[in-house]
């Protein structure tokens, strides 16, 4: 199985550690392995790539009066957010994401 340009190799934990030296070498190579416990993924070792933030921003794709406008349609009644009450949460939920 290839993902965006690299390898996935997919092994069973018996197999995973048993090797482990091994694997790490291609993880540390650029490819990926995916760990399963018989047919069941459990996890997956990708190579640690360094970011700025840790969390990756993406540019919003509707405006939040468009937002309000779709929850408004949705439960019949007006829902609106006051001022700075998003924001504060999207800055609580990313300290907890990087608490982590």
């Amino acid at each position: 199985m290839v993902i965006i340009g690299y390898m996935v190799k997919e092994v069973k934990i018996a197999e995973f550690k048993a090797h482990l030296s091994e694997h790490l070498r291609a993880v540390r190579q650029g490819h990926s392995v995916l760990i399963k416990d018989r047919q069941t993924p459990i996890a997956r070792v990708t190579p640690y790539q360094k970011s700025g933030d840790g969390l990756p921003v993406r540019e919003p794709t509707r405006s939040l009066q468009e937002i309000d406008r779709m929850l408004d349609s949705r439960t019949g009644k007006r829902s609106r957010l006051k001022p700075g009450v998003l924001d504060r949460v999207l800055r609580r939920n990313k300290m907890d994401w990087l608490d982590k």
